[in-house]
């Protein structure tokens, strides 16, 4: 309780006092927040420095004749020290046109009403206060009282975090892995989207930039690394040499450039992709390349000259594994774990006929030339869905043929481990290229 924002209601009619608790009733018993209730502005202002000594959210509905100083110089007195407050002023007397003149006075005061009680009114400012500009869109009633408690505590915390510099951005992804392991599957998502107001993708950098440079979080807080360079540098593509590279160079005051960043790696990935294929040349008894992801960097080069060669090839595209061939591919099949939760497949012909799967897993999903039929936004709703009732976090997903490399993303955003055996080489370059484009989005420009 000691961390649930406080909602102070500043009035001496009982009456209102017990409907007003009554309306938050739900909030209460959910342990959303806390109601306290003053009768005097003696008693209000004790709460509200009470509070503010907790550091405690304030949401104080003030109301303008009390018994012992009037409610417009109570606000004159909150207003000198004030720092974690808003407030809204209710009245029976005054029009809406002398509240409204005393609220513009405040930035603080962000409403006014007029008794009697409007309930749907008071919802709403609640929501506001909570930090929804509409009614909640993610359900903390479906969760425990200590996780919701958890949960909401952080979503505040993570808001001001994102606000901030790069040890606020380190510290918002470890809070956001702490969050993701509160939560079902499926639920983080969510959350993401609908409290912190950004995309999932987005949180994911912030978690990669946690978990990449987490424990080095005093180090390169304040040596100049551009948000954007952070988050290139986090992206599971990214070879590690390269990381340490740009690391000391920023520690020794030359901080490089997200473009700069940027070609840097795609020479990294260029001479560790020649050198691999350097190596399979010279060792016949290697039919497979790990090649790195890289959005710049190509999947063929001049030195392959079999077929067998550019059929088998690998990508691992962060806990993903790409494979450009057939999922009945022993090369493939060798790979994957004993248990698969969900096969999802798109023949690339009506008159498919052969098996596309390599092994069963617990459900299948398959895709005739139907889905041709169907935009990606239903496609992809279809999926998310059955993706959600078929697997539990980090559970595997195998994709025979993939012809939208979304499908990927969703499957990474749903908490799970996606196998893709996708036989068109172009089609696994589109795959390796969008999967380096999302790693490398963010909100924060160079």
């Amino acid at each position: 309780m000691n961390n649930l924002p406080s909602v102070l209601l500043i009035d001496d009619e009982q009456d209102f006092q017990e409907a007003f608790a009554e309306s938050l009733k739900y909030r209460t018993q959910k342990e959303l927040l806390q109601v306290n209730l003053a009768t005097t502005a003696k008693q209000g202002l004790a709460i509200i420095k009470e509070n503010e000594q907790q550091g405690k959210r304030t949401f104080a509905f003030i109301d303008i004749i009390l018994p012992d100083i009037l409610g417009d110089e109570l606000v004159k007195e909150i207003d000198r020290y004030n720092k974690n407050l808003q407030g809204v002023l209710i009245s029976a007397h005054k029009s809406d046109r002398e509240l409204q003149e005393l609220q513009n006075k405040y930035d603080w005061l962000i409403d006014s009403f007029t008794k009697p009680l409007d309930k749907n009114k008071l919802q709403n400012a609640i929501e506001v206060f909570l930090g929804n500009s509409q009614a909640l869109t993610f359900d903390y009633t479906a969760l425990d009282r200590e996780t919701a408690n958890f949960v909401i505590y952080e979503t505040e915390k993570i808001k001001t975090l994102m606000r901030q510099t790069v040890k606020g951005i380190i510290e918002t992804g470890e809070r956001l892995h702490k969050v993701k392991q509160k939560l079902k599957h499926g639920e983080f998502m969510t959350w993401v989207e609908n409290e912190i107001k950004c995309h999932y993708s987005t949180a994911l950098h912030f978690m990669r930039v946690w978990q990449t440079f987490g424990d080095r979080k005093e180090q390169i807080a304040h040596i100049g690394i551009n948000a954007s360079v952070l988050y290139l540098l986090s992206a599971p593509s990214t070879p590690e040499k390269l990381r340490i590279d740009l690391v000391e160079r920023a520690k020794a005051g030359n901080p490089v450039s997200f473009a700069e960043a940027k070609r840097l790696k795609k020479e990294y990935s260029q001479r560790q992709n020649s050198s691999a294929i350097s190596k399979s040349t010279n060792n016949e008894s290697v039919t497979t390349i790990d090649v790195i992801a890289d959005s710049s960097s190509e999947v063929t080069t001049e030195t392959e000259t079999t077929d067998t060669l550019a059929e088998e090839k690998f990508w691992t595209l962060g806990k993903h594994l790409l494979y450009c061939g057939s999922a009945l591919s022993s090369s493939f099949c060798d790979r994957l774990p004993p248990t698969i939760a969900l096969n999802i497949g798109f023949p690339d012909t009506p008159s498919w006929k052969q098996d596309l799967f390599p092994t069963t897993a617990k459900s299948t999903l398959v895709f005739h030339s139907i889905f041709q039929d169907l935009d990606l936004v239903t496609l992809r709703n279809i999926i998310q869905r059955s993706i959600e009732l078929c697997t539990e976090a980090e559970e595997t997903i195998v994709f025979s043929f993939l012809p939208y490399p979304e499908m990927l993303v969703l499957g990474d955003r749903l908490n799970c481990r996606c196998f893709i055996a996708e036989p068109d080489l172009k089609r696994c370059q589109a795959i390796v290229y969008f999967w380096d484009m999302q790693s490398l989005r963010s909100d924060v420009t160079e």
